[in-house]
């Protein structure tokens, strides 16, 4: 098994597995191989993590779930020093310490969610909306974090960017 291009994906025991085969698929193009790594208590982080990264996992994906949101800055602690990157599903992440965030606009979520509820309110029937894709994503990047792992990220990376935290 070659590890020098793999990933761990790191699941809450809540987590929705619905998008695992969109990201298996991406990590084949990518050439990397995936690890799924479990937690199933805040307690079990370190163990977790450590043992990935023992097996030759060089950065961390964090699945979205209601587990990895609560948990997310002992996440990122605990990933930073084991001396792996951990890549987040949204802002949030990363504001709790993560390398990198790429995903939707949870607030761009939030707003229309509330436009839907007002006019299902108002007397739309639900099955008169149509299908929408999200069209708002969101680049972050924490240079904090990539300093403490002795990272340098590169320039297009930060231009492409919507937020660097310094």
């Amino acid at each position: 098994m070659d590890h020098s291009r793999s990933s761990s994906p790191l699941y809450g025991e809540d987590s929705d597995y619905r998008g695992q085969d969109a990201l298996s698929a991406a990590a084949k193009v990518l050439s990397l191989e995936l690890e799924k790594v479990e937690v199933q208590a805040p307690s079990g982080l370190e163990a977790a993590i450590n043992a990935a990264k023992s097996r030759g996992s060089q950065a961390v994906y964090v699945w979205p779930s209601g587990f990895t949101f609560s948990f997310a800055k002992e996440i990122s602690a605990v990933t930073t020093a084991s001396g792996l990157p951990s890549i987040y599903f949204s802002k949030e992440g990363v504001l709790a310490g993560g390398l990198l965030a790429y995903g939707a606009d949870l607030k761009e979520l939030v707003r229309r969610g509330a436009a839907y509820v007002d006019k299902v309110l108002k007397g739309t029937p639900p099955g008169n909306f149509p299908v929408e894709q999200t069209a708002k994503y969101e680049v972050l990047v924490n240079l904090k974090t990539a300093k403490a792992l002795g990272l340098t990220i590169p320039p297009s990376v930060l231009l492409a960017a919507d937020e660097v935290i310094e």
